[in-house]
């Protein structure tokens, strides 16, 4: 898990601050989030490893959210970092992969009464899909049937964590005042669409604070699933799964759909590779050599294009000087 935090200049042992509405005091209980475990941070500080786990105060509340990849050093950083696991309102696991979980180890063995929220997964003992059961082959003798062919309703599927007091979650649920969380799953067809991943919401007077693990889903998708409750979010915090998305993806750039020299939804690149073929190469001429055209279309756009030749489009200026007038013109 790749882990994003969206707020500069914090550092995890000194934990992400909760900024109070405008014009109110800071409250006089901790509103802040500490990193316990992630694959960046400060030296000396935390252990690094692969994965995430978060502890939220506010409120007079104390939440963990996720625990990491491995328990022994999810130990070592919550005990280095000053929090009494022991001493927590709510534990929310996002989702079943082991850099998320694998702290839970630790945490059942020095408390294991807390209430834990996860999605209803089958990782977590929720039944078992029932498509594995829906082929009827009544050809076939009982023995080679799904139990003899009298499948229960429900089957619960196998977890690790059975003597863990869990509550599974379907769509949203609330977890505490002010604290809930979203359930997502990422389309089908896209990767890990069959995992459901849970983010925690906290509402401040500030807007919503948003908690993820490692955004399966698709961050706009979770980000459309809180903003209904609370607008806006003044700060997500976790990991967004991003690392491998290339830039122009992240940045939302769609592509042409057009087959080569079809101009029609890509009308403007289409008309300015035209412009310079003409004025660059009249009469179907080519460049002498690849330096030689990697030259003269950079003196084409940096100079000429852009200082020096006039758009209809512009009122018959340069892009250069229809900058200048607009800054001048603006107010």
């Amino acid at each position: 898990m790749n882990t994003t935090l969206l707020l500069c200049g914090l550092t995890a042992a000194a934990g992400l601050l909760f900024s109070p509405a405008r014009g109110q005091a800071p409250a006089p209980t901790p509103a802040r989030i500490t990193i316990l475990f992630d694959a960046f941070g400060p030296s000396p500080g935390p252990r690094l490893d692969w994965g995430f786990a978060a502890f939220i105060e506010y409120g007079g509340r104390r939440v963990l959210f996720d625990t990491g990849n491995n328990a022994e050093t999810f130990a070592a950083n919550a005990q280095a970092l000053g929090v009494d696991l022991t001493r927590l309102d709510a534990v929310v696991i996002s989702h079943r992969h082991g850099d998320h979980t694998d702290g839970l180890r630790h945490l059942l063995r020095v408390n294991p009464q807390v209430r834990i929220y996860a999605p209803r997964d089958e990782y977590f003992g929720g039944v078992t899909p029932a498509g594995f059961f829906r082929r009827a082959e009544p050809a076939l003798p009982a023995r080679m049937r799904y139990f003899q062919g009298q499948v229960p309703a429900r089957v619960p599927h196998g977890s690790p964590w059975r003597a863990a007091h869990l509550t599974l979650v379907d769509s949203a649920a609330a977890v505490l005042p002010g604290f809930r969380v979203v359930r997502n799953l990422a389309p089908t067809g896209q990767p890990n669409d069959e995992t459901p991943e849970l983010s925690l919401a906290i509402q401040t007077p500030g807007g919503q604070v948003l908690v993820v693990g490692c955004s399966h889903p698709g961050i706009e998708r979770i980000l459309a699933s809180v903003a209904a409750r609370q607008r806006p979010v003044q700060l997500l915090v976790g990991g967004l799964h991003l690392v491998e998305t290339p830039r122009v993806d992240q940045a939302g750039a769609v592509s042409s759909f057009s087959r080569p020299g079809n101009p029609y939804n890509n009308a403007q690149a289409e008309a300015g590779w035209s412009t310079l073929k003409i004025e660059l190469l009249p009469g179907n001429a080519s460049f002498a050599s690849l330096e030689d055209a990697r030259l003269e279309i950079a003196w084409y756009l940096d100079t000429y294009f852009n200082l020096d030749r006039r758009h209809s489009a512009l009122g018959y200026r340069s892009p250069h000087q229809f900058e200048q007038d607009l800054k001048i013109n603006l107010p």
